[in-house]
């Protein structure tokens, strides 16, 4: 094998990877139901080994709530969100101590790091409290 197609592999390889690697973020579990405060959570996809104490994971701006078409309600004022590690898994914990009393909820996320910003909306439906 030549140099050149020696060094053309190690260069795609390298961007393939760095691209394999870009953080993402999976789909929202709800794990509340109508009447109960809300508690979710949304795995992040692609966190490297300690980037996570680095992330800053908010809801978006109302301009981009805006921007985006979606209704940024008062609810959403008391969201919380919380980076966690646990058993080789990385998620935001989305939790709020007020009772949800809407049969759904929609919201921008808004996760920032090192290598860019991802901004994401999720719908959550719940389900009536079975009695």
């Amino acid at each position: 094998m030549t140099r050149r197609p020696v060094v053309l592999i190690i260069a795609l390889t390298a961007l393939f990877s760095g691209q394999a690697l870009a953080l993402g973020l999976g789909r929202i579990e709800v794990l509340s139901r109508l009447n109960q405060p809300f508690e979710a959570r949304i795995p992040l996809i692609g966190v490297r080994e300690g980037e996570a104490d680095d992330l800053k994971v908010s809801l978006a701006s109302q301009e981009r709530f805006k921007q985006a078409g979606v209704e940024y309600t008062p609810y959403l004022t008391g969201l919380r969100f919380e980076v966690v590690s646990r058993d080789g898994a990385t998620y935001v914990r989305v939790h709020n101590h007020d009772l949800l009393q809407e049969p759904y909820l929609s919201f921008l996320l808004e996760v920032r790091s090192a290598s860019g910003d991802v901004v994401q909306q999720y719908n959550a439906p719940f389900d009536p409290p079975k009695p």
